[in-house]
C-alpha cells in the first residue's frame, strides 16, 4: 500500500493496526488538499485502486475532515 499511494504528495498512508496478524491489517490514509472536493476526488481514487488491486476485502471506510 506503501509503495502504491505513499509517493503521492498529497496522501499519507501507514499501517495502523494488525501489524502482525497475516490474515488482516488496517491502513490508514491521509489526504491533503485545497478543496473538499479534492479531498473526496483522491480519495474515491484510493478506494477504487485498493478493491482493484489488494486480494482481499474492504470492511469498513470512515472519513474525517478537519
Amino acid at each position: 500500500m506503501h509503495e502504491r499511494f505513499g509517493r503521492h504528495p498529497a496522501i499519507a498512508v501507514c499501517e495502523s493496526a494488525d501489524h502482525d496478524k497475516l490474515e488482516s491489517s488496517e491502513w490508514t490514509f491521509v489526504v491533503v488538499a485545497t478543496s473538499p472536493k479534492k479531498v473526496e476526488s483522491l480519495c474515491s481514487e484510493i478506494e477504487d485502486k485498493v478493491q482493484r488491486t489488494v486480494d482481499g476485502r474492504v470492511l469498513d471506510v470512515s472519513r474525517e475532515f478537519l
